[in-house]
């Protein structure tokens, strides 16, 4: 059974990972409510869609075979979702780039990384907020780095925090996934992660409706 990982929404292949001393400090007690705002929610590339359950944690295979989530993790054409609001398809989809999203855990917005440096929304500003019928709630910022390792690196190098300038090569600086996690109380909670300097990652306590990002929870090198 192959259960949504890194390679959907969060960093791929991670080798080390480390708490953040803070992260006993979520303070998101948000749980999964009922909604028909979003219905259908759907994962596509050119070759295959792949139906959601929104649940924690996801199942690929769910409602897939595994022939079309291999197909899915495999395709070399853009990623992007769909889903259905009032009876309304809408389509998150860029020629330009490619587009992972998931719903908040309420339910009320859906969190979109726009993947690719000619992307409709470029590093490092390619975290978008969305309302259920498809327009825009926000458009992240990126927020100063928390974590021992980036902020390390940053000090060594003399370089301002965050070091907007690493965001104009693939992977220098950028949001790179969205998912829910359960914190140390067992309460689920969104989380974005942070790409820097290409292998370095931390994730951070999203505060969906605000478009704030909070604290850290962990971090590590993929």
């Amino acid at each position: 059974m192959l259960r949504i990982a890194s390679f959907i929404l969060l960093v791929a292949f991670v080798f080390t990972q480390h708490s953040c001393r803070n992260a006993s400090r979520i303070n998101s007690k948000t749980n999964p409510l009922k909604s028909y705002q979003i219905e259908d929610f759907t994962f596509f590339n050119s070759e295959v869609s792949i139906p959601i359950n929104i649940k924690y944690p996801i199942d690929l295979e769910e409602r897939a075979a595994k022939e079309e989530v291999n197909r899915y993790i495999n395709g070399r054409s853009n990623y992007g979702v769909s889903w259905r609001h009032k009876g309304k398809k809408i389509v998150l989809q860029d020629d330009s780039g490619s587009i992972k999203a998931f719903p908040s855990i309420d339910l009320n917005f859906i969190v979109a990384i726009h993947h690719g440096t000619k992307s409709n929304y470029r590093p490092p500003n390619n975290a978008v907020i969305y309302h259920p019928d498809g327009t825009v709630h926000k458009v992240l910022e990126m927020p100063e780095l928390l974590s021992p390792l980036m902020t390390d690196r940053l000090k060594n190098l003399g370089l301002p925090n965050p070091p907007i300038e690493w965001s104009s090569h693939e992977g220098g600086l950028k949001f790179d996934g969205f998912m829910w996690k359960r914190n140390e109380n067992g309460e689920l909670v969104n989380v974005i992660s942070i790409l820097s300097d290409r292998d370095m990652w931390e994730s951070r306590i999203l505060e969906v409706r605000l478009g704030k990002i909070g604290d850290c929870v962990n971090y590590g090198m993929q």
